[in-house]
């Protein structure tokens, strides 16, 4: 009888062991699959933006940005590079530097601190009125127009056409100015 049990027993844990190693499959394969499905997720997330004192939803997807987005990121560039006066040109080139890649930065930061210099020496300021924006996805482009006005010492020198072609990418949600490109409208 002992023989018997003892057989009963090996058989119960042969049979216990195969069940074992059938639910490690089956986690096995859920932990894949929810690996899986987790990637897929991380694909299709967006990051949504709202700073203070925005009124609209800033939205990057991918490596797209929306209309409103754009239009932001325009203005805000447009605001720093073409509105500077001695006082506040350094405040407002570090600040447009944030935007910048990693890549284009250091041009960019020997092109903004010459461009300062130049100001604070000849005591110039400049006003840009921006008035359209255009917006080219595929070739992620920003084309924004508008009128500057140059003074020197509060004294008028004159008001011309201006187009920028700010070139960007968008790098894990993240806008990143690559190059600005300053032309005179005709």
């Amino acid at each position: 009888m002992k023989l018997d049990i003892a057989v009963r027993e090996k058989d119960n844990l042969r049979a216990a062991v195969r069940l074992l190693k059938f639910f490690i499959i089956v986690i096995g394969f859920a932990v894949v699959y929810q690996s899986y499905k987790v990637g897929k997720a991380i694909e299709y997330q967006k990051t949504i933006l709202v700073p203070f004192g925005l009124d609209t939803q800033l939205e990057v997807s991918g490596d797209d940005l929306t209309e409103e987005s754009a239009d932001y990121y325009a203005r805000r560039v447009t605001s720093l590079r073409a509105t500077y006066s001695p006082g506040t040109t350094r405040k407002n080139f570090i600040l447009l530097l944030r935007l910048y890649a990693p890549e284009a930065y250091p041009d960019a930061w020997k092109v903004y601190y010459d461009f300062a210099d130049r100001i604070e020496t000849t005591n110039v300021s400049s006003v840009f009125y921006q008035d359209k924006i255009e917006v080219d996805k595929k070739n992620q482009r920003i084309v924004a127009e508008g009128f500057s006005r140059k003074y020197k010492d509060n004294t008028p020198l004159g008001e011309s056409g201006v187009r920028f072609i700010i070139s960007y990418k968008i790098d894990r949600g993240m806008f990143q100015l690559l190059k600005i490109e300053e032309k005179e409208k005709k």
